[in-house]
């Protein structure tokens, strides 16, 4: 059985080199890609976001602010859950159930929230250079009792999943992480067997266009309980990986992938002895468990972890900047969708458990903005947004549709020359209710 591979590209440093500001203002395409393309998922974003700017100078204050304080939740969320893990074995079973789904996922909500934070350079000030120990200090810190939600190497080429969103094939996506290069990170850092950033898409396997057909919900999910099962042997995996990276690769990032992946099996077995310690299975149950299920869709953080399922903006008319209209006027595909949660105190409440990843689209313009304020981007600028087609993360449609629509990943047929009118509507650019829509748009 393949293991997630671990990823080996320096995505993450450069923006913890440069800056979250340099980052966004620094995302011409590189010259060594050689892939013709007819439509760009970075450069959507990068067009939407000039056009945000001009249209409202205000959201630079807003970009500016700083979350570092996020941080300083560590310092509540860490020593709650470890008071949960070692209190473990005296609680029921729905009890543990309950700690599961608040405590575990929140630890692993506020985690994922700090990858981000981290990989966009936006702590810099707290994190230091790309590589440096204050830097891997503080990500395997955020990472503590952290087990496959995102594993924290993959924040080590976050940074250029922004800069190559659908722009490379599958194949040629992992062969770059091997070596040490730039790569587009959702399809970088794991196998297809178990790969939870891209399991509900189509993917473009290689430069001659074959495609890999969606993973079913079903078999993902039992792929996940077989990985949480051998957890120790998937994380002696990764420590395995990262001491082979190629020699080539940046010394930084071979240090950080190793230390990574060392923090994180060193974690797993902390909580094991924990459970050796006091003869209960529930310590390192709980930890497994909390993995298990913030990544199933008993969990509400399961609607976004797959963010790129290609879709056309629900309207599409000329004026309307936000309706995902090319230079010329002509209808685009939409890379990325947001899930909207209902707008009062029930709806805002949701949105920080689910970390506010919610609003994908906004944070894809924005990176180095907090996550936080991104349903503020969305009010400043609603001509942008409202036109675009999103999902209602609490509408029956929604998880229906995500659990087994058929969808390209970031429009990649568009970008790596698939897409002409017999795919849209054979190999599920859009899901059948919408290729009407998609056909009577061109």
């Amino acid at each position: 059985m393949r293991l997630p591979s671990l990823p080996t590209a320096l995505g993450g440093g450069t923006g913890g080199r440069a800056g979250a500001t340099a980052f966004m203002m620094t995302t011409s395409a590189p010259s060594e890609v050689t892939t013709k393309t007819t439509f760009s998922a970075a450069e959507w974003h990068r067009r939407r976001r000039r056009e945000i700017l001009a249209a409202h100078p205000e959201v630079r204050a807003l970009a500016r602010e700083s979350d570092v304080w996020v941080a300083s939740l560590g310092a509540l969320l860490l020593p709650c859950y470890a008071w949960v893990l070692g209190h473990a074995s005296e609680m029921s079973p729905a009890e543990l159930c309950l700690h599961a789904f608040g405590i575990g996922s929140l630890r692993a909500t506020w985690a994922i929230y700090c990858g981000h934070a981290i990989s966009h350079g936006r702590w810099r000030s707290l994190a230091g250079q790309f590589g440096s120990a204050r830097f891997n200090g503080l990500l395997a810190a955020c990472n503590l009792g952290h087990a496959f939600q995102v594993v924290p190497s993959y924040w080590l080429l976050h940074h250029s999943h922004h800069t190559r969103l659908g722009s490379l094939p599958l194949i040629e996506a992992r062969e770059r992480a091997k070596r040490g290069r730039q790569t587009d990170g959702d399809l970088g850092i794991a196998t297809r067997l178990f790969s939870p950033p891209a399991r509900k898409y189509r993917l473009v396997r290689d430069e001659e266009g074959a495609v890999l057909p969606r993973q079913s919900e079903a078999f993902h999910q039992a792929m996940s309980v077989v990985v949480h099962a051998i957890a120790p042997i998937a994380f002696a995996g990764y420590v395995g990986a990262a001491l082979r990276t190629d020699r080539t690769a940046d010394p930084a990032l071979r240090r950080s992938l190793a230390l990574q992946a060392s923090a994180q099996l060193l974690g797993y077995c902390g909580v094991a002895a924990l459970s050796a310690y006091t003869s209960s299975w529930a310590p390192l149950g709980l930890y497994l468990g909390s993995s298990l299920a913030w990544l199933s869709p008993l969990n509400p953080n399961w609607i976004w972890t797959c963010p790129h399922v290609c879709q056309l903006p629900a309207v599409a008319k000329a004026g309307a900047s936000g309706a995902g209209l090319g230079a010329r006027g002509t209808a685009q595909p939409q890379p990325t969708v947001s899930f909207y949660t209902p707008r009062n105190a029930a709806g805002a409440a949701l949105d920080v458990y689910l970390g506010f990843e919610n609003y994908h689209v906004e944070h894809h313009d924005f990176p180095e903005m907090p996550m936080y304020l991104l349903p503020r981007l969305r009010e400043l600028a609603p001509e942008h947004y409202e036109p675009l087609r999103a999902l209602p993360v609490l509408e029956k449609e929604t998880w229906t549709e995500l659990m087994t629509g058929d969808f390209f990943y970031a429009c990649q047929d568009q970008t790596l020359g698939n897409g002409d009118a017999a795919s849209h509507g054979k190999s599920g650019v859009l899901s059948e209710r919408h290729s009407a829509d998609w056909t009577n748009a061109l």
